[in-house]
């Protein structure tokens, strides 16, 4: 019955989009989709610091779930609080950042084999402006993670891996780092450096702020990560492990494990609710599982006690 329940609202939080993009279409034009250069391999190191990002995004204007449903499907310490459309048009998202009271999605375009980064609007579901992250060829989007000024992401080509610093003013890429590896997920330390997660769970890597690659380790904790976020001082990554999906606390120096929320939710397409794209927005935990006609954010709130007992940290921000 409540499985019934989720499913009835899912579709009507989807009915409601299709109506509100209709409408829009009729009251205002669409947004740009004006494809930006990417520019060649040019130096973009980041700053000498990552400032932690706490944005404040507008309440959700989403189908709010019913209390008994909600704490049926929690993730490990998190409760499920509401799910809203994250885009009025399909996208195969891939990772998930948010900044300054908007959305930021990486995307595969199956069809064309494109990799792009969208600017959403929470609240309206709108695509503000897209950006093709590669146009020398077939590449695929790894996650995204929004970092002061700058957007970190990655494109997997046919030769591996391009680090890319997106500027959100400028709206425009520059390739940070290449890399012969492919990589599923990217973040940036508290210190300026650089980690990326090998697309097969295996292996990390570790750039310096100058650019520099300093050290390829072996994942230890038995997890393929597809998104990270910096809280506290740690890095909270969304991924998946044999029999489920994981929220994860990393130390950003040593990639060790430091606690493990289990989170064996899934969609009602089969795919993990945290085996994809994920970001963090004050006390939201924002979940953007792969799979669906129309992409959706699932919004979660702590279960109970605090963010420092969620998120542990072995140098907690000062």
């Amino acid at each position: 019955m409540r499985r019934s329940c989720l499913v009835g609202l899912i579709l009507v939080a989807a009915v409601l989009l299709a109506a509100s993009f209709w409408l829009r279409q009729y009251l205002a034009p669409g947004p740009s989709t004006a494809k930006t250069p990417l520019p060649g391999a040019t130096a973009a190191g980041p700053e000498a610091s990552a400032p932690e990002l706490l944005p404040t995004l507008p309440p959700p204007t989403a189908v709010v779930l019913p209390e008994d449903l909600v704490y049926e499907e929690r993730i490990e310490g998190l409760y499920l609080e509401a799910l809203q459309p994250l885009a009025s048009v399909p996208l195969g998202i891939r990772g998930l950042a948010a900044a300054d009271g908007l959305l930021y999605a990486t995307a595969y375009d199956a069809g064309a084999q494109s990799a792009w980064l969208h600017e959403l609007d929470r609240g309206s579901a709108t695509v503000l402006r897209s950006l093709a992250l590669y146009e020398q060829g077939a590449g695929e989007p790894c996650g995204v993670q929004a970092a002061g000024q700058l957007l970190w992401t990655c494109v997997n080509t046919s030769e591996g891996a391009l680090i890319l610093a997106v500027d959100r003013d400028a709206w425009a890429a520059a390739v940070w780092a290449p890399l012969t590896d492919t990589l599923r997920a990217i973040a940036q330390t508290p210190d300026g450096a650089l980690v990326g997660m090998d697309a097969q769970g295996r292996r990390f890597y570790r750039w310096g702020p100058d650019g520099a690659l300093q050290r390829v380790g072996t994942n230890a904790t038995g997890a393929l990560y597809t998104d990270c976020e910096l809280v506290r001082g740690s890095l909270v990554c969304a991924g998946t492990e044999e029999g489920g999906a994981v929220l994860d606390v990393l130390d950003p120096e040593s990639l060790s494990l430091l606690v493990r929320h289990r989170a064996t939710t899934r969609t009602e397409w089969g795919t993990w609710v945290a085996g994809n794209g994920l970001a963090y927005a004050g006390d939201w935990f924002l979940l953007a599982p792969a799979g669906g006609e129309f992409p959706l954010v699932w919004s979660y709130r702590l279960a109970g006690g605090a963010l420092a007992d969620f998120v542990p940290s072995v140098r907690p921000p000062q």
